[in-house]
């Protein structure tokens, strides 16, 4: 999806409704190849068991949360640097059109459901 030609269109859906399904945001490809990636560091070891609670409070109970996660950063990947600009193009548009101020995008954390390294599914 071209960010720029849809922008009025996100715009109006965020400010009525406030909120927007977008249909393939993101090249199809680069979901592939996060989710290669996803596999890579479940793999390594290098999720963590999701938790819940706040601050000093979180407790693993996968009962609630059986999923791994990790922070994106900048440098992981050139997949994650993708996405990451991705999400820094729409935190541009939005300050533009709806005037929200936002200074920086929040790293989105890579949630991995996985039950078998072969089946993680990046969020």
């Amino acid at each position: 999806m071209n960010l720029q030609q849809n922008k009025e269109l996100i715009a109006e859906a965020l400010a009525t409704k406030g909120w927007i399904v977008l249909d393939d945001f993101f090249d199809p490809e680069l979901i592939q190849e996060l989710a290669s990636e996803c596999r890579l560091q479940y793999q390594l070891g290098l999720l963590k068991e999701a938790g819940v609670g706040r601050g000093g409070q979180i407790v693993v109970e996968k009962s609630i949360r059986g999923d791994q996660t990790r922070w994106l950063e900048p440098g992981m990947s050139s997949e994650v640097d993708l996405y990451l600009q991705h999400a820094e193009q729409l935190r541009a548009v939005l300050n533009e059109l709806l005037y929200l101020g936002l200074q920086e995008t929040e790293q989105p954390r890579w949630i991995c459901i996985c039950s078998t390294w072969s089946n993680c599914v990046p969020f």
